[in-house]
C-alpha cells in the first residue's frame, strides 16, 4: 500500500497510484511536472522531458491542484506536505528540494521526528 500524500493548503490528494505529482519551477522560470515515489525513503524521480532537472538544483515545488507553493518559510531548502495514515491521522512530511539530496522527515502528531535518507542530518536540527 502506498502512502496517501495531500497538499497542506487545499487538502487535495497528490497521489496517482504509487507516485506523488508536483509542479516544479527551476531558477530560470521554466516549469514542468515531476513524479516522486510515495514511499518515504525512495528517492526515485520521474519528470516530464520538457524540463531538464540537474543534480544539485534547487526546485520550487507547487501543488498541481491549487498551485500553492509548498516550500517551508523557516527553512529555504525544505518542502512540506501531509501524509494521511491508515488510522486517519495526518503527519507532516518534509523533504529537501535540492535535486539528489536524500533527506526526508516524518513528523508524527506527538512531535516525534523520524529522519530518512543519507543526507537526513542536514536539516534535522532545523526541525527540532
Amino acid at each position: 500500500m502506498h502512502n496517501h500524500i495531500i497538499c497542506p493548503k487545499c487538502k487535495n490528494s497528490l497521489n496517482v497510484e504509487r507516485h506523488v505529482i508536483f509542479v516544479v519551477e527551476k531558477n530560470d522560470g521554466s516549469r514542468g511536472l515531476v513524479l516522486l515515489s510515495s514511499e518515504i525513503g525512495d528517492y526515485s524521480i520521474r519528470n516530464n522531458p520538457s524540463i531538464e532537472i540537474e543534480e544539485g538544483e534547487r526546485l520550487e515545488f507547487y501543488c498541481p491542484v491549487c498551485h500553492g507553493k509548498l516550500s517551508v518559510q523557516h527553512h529555504p531548502n525544505l518542502v512540506r506536505v501531509l501524509m494521511k495514515e491508515k488510522s486517519g491521522n495526518e503527519c507532516e512530511v518534509y523533504f529537501s528540494r535540492i535535486v539528489g539530496q536524500k533527506s526526508t522527515y516524518l513528523i508524527k502528531q506527538d512531535g516525534k521526528i523520524e529522519p530518512f535518507g543519507y543526507d537526513s542530518s542536514e536539516y534535522f536540527d532545523a526541525l527540532m
